[in-house]
């Protein structure tokens, strides 16, 4: 196997990386080279183990499965970048930004990682995003250390943007600091260049999706604002919509609340009036919020085996339509929701929309 010849300012640590082998996470701001660093070392870890495997948990840019997912791949010898890595797994946080997510974040990169170990990666190394700043990042990126231990942590920083997140580390036993300059290759991404990239990497994710029906009766939901609770008896339903003065689809409701699923969003009633009547909680959804949701498929063993995009729901018929490039509804068990919408253009000359951080 040839040699991968990593950057001078980067070889003394990417080799010694490559070497002893284990789990590196790689801090940095944006555009400090973090992808071309992992793309290095687990090109030159090749010559030393079989499998070395790479997490990628830039959710906003992902190299490795489509955006809003922590994709895991292992690397091959005639990689060039991360995004020569072909999916293996992936988990499912449904937004681009990890602000109001640093929970999924944390617990979809420490699962991702213990799988890559579990299919006898030797070595990880996990991309993060480039928030680093403020102590949300340094909370995020102090609990995702917390969570998988490695014995290799990176920072990539310009100055000292990394420092407040590396302080609280430096007394600890298992870990390995290190500090190096960005990439002298990388250039800084304007705000269009990365949305650009993202609806790339989405239009490519689904070039041969199709539309698969679910029965609503045989699947779980989770993070979704309905199909969490019993429905509402006909009678109760009809009335309300009597009380609303519009269409009202589907309702369900709990001690907590009550949940109504309407065309509109406003009707000839308030919703405090219905709440003052019932005594709970009322919650007006449009048919509009739900369609075009950016979903995560899990299956029965609750591992997400796709994503997808759900483009209608049949409250009557009790199912709904997914456009997803998997194959085979039977696989799915959990439909989990995402708090973005994607409107994939239906035609070559129709514009790509994508409206984030929708579910409040």
């Amino acid at each position: 196997m040839r040699k991968f010849q990593l950057h001078p300012q980067w070889q003394e640590v990417g080799e010694k990386i490559a070497r002893e082998g284990g789990v590196a996470l790689v801090l940095g701001a944006v555009d400090v080279g973090k992808s071309t660093f992992c793309a290095a070392v687990a090109f030159y870890a090749l010559n030393f183990y079989q499998k070395v495997a790479v997490v990628d948990a830039d959710i906003g840019q992902s190299d490795i499965g489509p955006p809003g997912t922590i994709g895991l791949g292992f690397a091959h010898p005639e990689m060039m970048s991360l995004s020569d890595i072909p999916l293996s797994a992936l988990y499912f946080v449904g937004d681009i930004s990890p602000q109001g997510h640093f929970l999924d974040m944390v617990v979809g990169t420490e699962k991702m990682v213990r799988k890559a170990l579990e299919l006898g990666a030797e070595l990880v190394l996990v991309d993060t995003t480039g928030l680093v700043s403020g102590m949300p990042a340094r909370k995020l990126k102090s609990f995702k250390i917390e969570a998988i231990r490695p014995n290799h942590l990176v920072a990539l920083q310009r100055g000292i943007e990394v420092e407040h997140i590396l302080k609280g580390w430096e007394k600890t036993s298992w870990l390995n600091i290190y500090r190096l300059p960005p990439s002298p290759l990388a250039s800084a991404r304007s705000f269009e260049e990365r949305k650009e990239n993202r609806e790339r990497k989405v239009l490519s994710h689904f070039a041969n999706a199709s539309f698969l029906t679910f029965t609503l009766d045989r699947i779980a939901f989770r993070n979704s604002p309905i199909f969490a609770t019993n429905p509402l008896h006909p009678s109760l339903l009809k009335y309300l919509e009597s009380k609303w003065g519009r269409k009202l689809l589907w309702g369900e409701g709990d001690r907590w609340g009550i949940w109504l699923v309407g065309e509109e969003k406003y009707g000839g009633l308030s919703p405090l009036s219905l709440e003052r009547e019932l005594g709970k909680k009322v919650h007006i959804i449009t048919v509009d919020e739900l369609t075009d949701r950016y979903v995560g498929l899990a299956s029965e063993n609750g591992e997400y085996i796709e994503v997808g995009i759900i483009k209608s729901i049949g409250f009557a018929e009790k199912n709904l339509t997914i456009y997803t490039p998997l194959r085979d509804a039977n696989k799915v068990s959990t439909i989990v929701f995402g708090s973005m919408k994607i409107n994939l253009p239906q035609k070559k000359e129709d514009k790509y929309v994508q409206n984030e951080d929708i579910s409040g």
